[in-house]
């Protein structure tokens, strides 16, 4: 697995106006990345004195890596579940519950507008899917009548891999919900998606490392990535500046 990962500037509406861009082979890992990540959030940080948002999607190694920022550098970050994993998962959930029918679209539009008007929107849902979760396994056995949201909606009757895949979603949601406040970050023009890391994992990786018979060692791998990350992050000739600076010193050393 490649490491791809992306430091935006954005303004006061959300909009990017700068992406920079890094990359690390698996046998480079993530800690190198992470310190260039690092140096170049400080140095945003202490030129524009702006928040710092990570977000990412739910995998719990991946925050562990973030959590090394904060110990190791001492930078506060605020922690955002991507918005579109989000939504996937919604649209899952709906399904699962009513099938394909216009319920389920009702439902998922419904949520999705709380999630972007109400901080505490998550909060509601997993209680309503808590309460059709227990009302599947239990309370429909013992005849007693669903839970008042649900009474009015016709669900289909949720049993075996959809009610454990229901169950799956509603758990995530669980122990990510910190997360998942988008309606704040959303009022003050701050980003809710990681669209600009997918992007890079296109246009860094997939378009260029690739293509058709294209075979790579790891050994080529990494300096080309390396370079394709300065490259669109429009570094290249300074690095390269600095690389022929630093050469002619040491050949005048000699």
């Amino acid at each position: 697995m490649v490491y791809v990962a992306t430091v935006s500037l954005h303004d006061e509406h959300g909009e990017v106006l700068a992406t920079k861009g890094f990359a690390a082979t698996p046998g480079d890992g993530p800690a190198e990345l992470l310190e260039r990540i690092a140096a170049e959030l400080t140095h945003q940080h202490a030129r524009y004195n702006a928040p710092i948002s990570v977000i990412q999607d739910g995998a719990p190694e991946l925050w562990n890596l973030i959590a090394g920022l904060r110990t190791r550098h001492g930078l506060e970050i605020e922690a955002v579940l991507d918005r579109y994993h989000v939504d996937e998962r919604l649209a899952q959930i709906c399904e699962h519950i009513f099938g394909p029918y216009a319920p389920a679209h009702e439902l998922f539009a419904l949520w999705r507008h709380q999630l972007d008007h109400s901080d505490t929107a998550i909060d509601r849902i997993i209680r309503h899917l808590d309460a059709l979760v227990w009302h599947s396994t239990f309370g429909s056995v013992e005849g007693e009548p669903p839970p008042s949201f649900w009474s009015e909606r016709e669900v289909i009757d949720l049993r075996g891999e959809a009610l454990s895949a229901v169950e799956g979603h509603v758990e995530y949601f669980r122990r990510n919900r910190a997360r998942m406040r988008y309606a704040r970050r959303k009022r003050n023009g701050l980003p809710i998606g990681s669209g600009a890391t997918e992007g890079a994992c296109k246009s860094l990786v997939a378009m260029r490392c690739k293509r058709g018979g294209q075979r790579w060692f790891e050994s080529g791998l990494a300096p080309c990535l390396s370079l394709r990350a300065l490259h669109l992050s429009d570094r290249l000739r300074p690095a390269f500046d600095r690389i022929g600076v630093a050469r002619t010193a040491s050949l005048a050393a000699a």
